[in-house]
């Protein structure tokens, strides 16, 4: 009897907050990605779940699709979905790809790119700022990418950090791996500074109801919110030891058991 009840008091609590899409029926919204990162994945998750009252049983929020650099792959998924209305595509490879397969699509681009919609380029003065913090002696950096400049600090081949920026990639290097992109894979950067995927998620999520709903343009967005994540076993095996102030101020700090 009891669990009659609580299923029936699951049901009810269901139908009350819409039901969860389906994602097979009505027009669709889709997500796509060109490469697999975790922070899309977060991005997505905080921008399904926003989504779902305002739609229900109009448009149905579809689950993330990954291209894997593949266009032929690109082109089947979107074969397989003709009743798009709108594209959220992280990545400006994404972007173009849906922009050229799907033209006439309104396409809301996430990225770090100047044609993004919604920005995860990192400030570079509050980037700067937590360097400075994380590392009070440093005072040069070296870019493994585009050549970037900094606030405070002198860009050069033998800095006391290493700097993978959006664009970039990471080496092996003998200081501190610092980095702004999303492509850095865990344990590999001694800190990593990313707009706060929850708040990006939450900034996607209302352009596309701007769009659908309220029949307005897009506009651009920047999430203000920054993710600093440490990786202590990262940091140690260059033999730099984190300031145990700035640990405090990280929203994740990764070690090993």
């Amino acid at each position: 009897m009891k669990r009659l009840v609580w299923l029936l008091l699951l049901t009810a609590t269901t139908l009350a907050q819409g039901g969860r899409d389906s994602g097979t029926t009505g027009r669709a919204v889709l997500f796509v990605r060109w490469t697999r990162t975790d922070e899309s994945h977060d991005i997505w998750s905080a921008a399904w779940r926003a989504l779902e009252p305002h739609f229900a049983g109009q448009i149905n929020r579809r689950r993330l699709a990954s291209f894997d650099g593949d266009e032929k792959k690109a082109r089947a998924y979107f074969a397989e979905h003709k009743d798009t209305v709108l594209v959220v595509a992280f990545g400006a490879d994404a972007a173009r790809v849906t922009r050229k397969i799907r033209p006439g699509t309104p396409v809301l681009e996430v990225s770090p790119g100047k044609s993004a919609h919604v920005s995860t380029r990192v400030d570079r003065e509050r980037f700067a700022r937590l360097l400075l913090a994380f590392h009070p002696r440093a005072r040069r950096i070296t870019v493994l990418g585009p050549p970037e400049r900094l606030p405070n600090f002198e860009v050069s081949a033998g800095g006391d950090l290493a700097w993978v920026p959006e664009e970039g990639a990471a080496k092996p290097v003998a200081v501190p791996l610092v980095t702004t992109s999303s492509a850095v894979p865990k344990g590999v950067a001694a800190l990593t500074v990313r707009p706060d995927p929850r708040s990006a998620g939450l900034k996607v999520a209302a352009l596309v109801v701007r769009k659908l709903r309220d029949r307005k343009p897009f506009r651009e967005e920047r999430v203000s919110r920054l993710r600093i994540t440490v990786d202590l076993d990262a940091a140690r095996r260059v033999g730099y030891e984190v300031p145990l102030n700035f640990l405090a101020r990280a929203d994740v700090v990764r070690r090993s058991r």
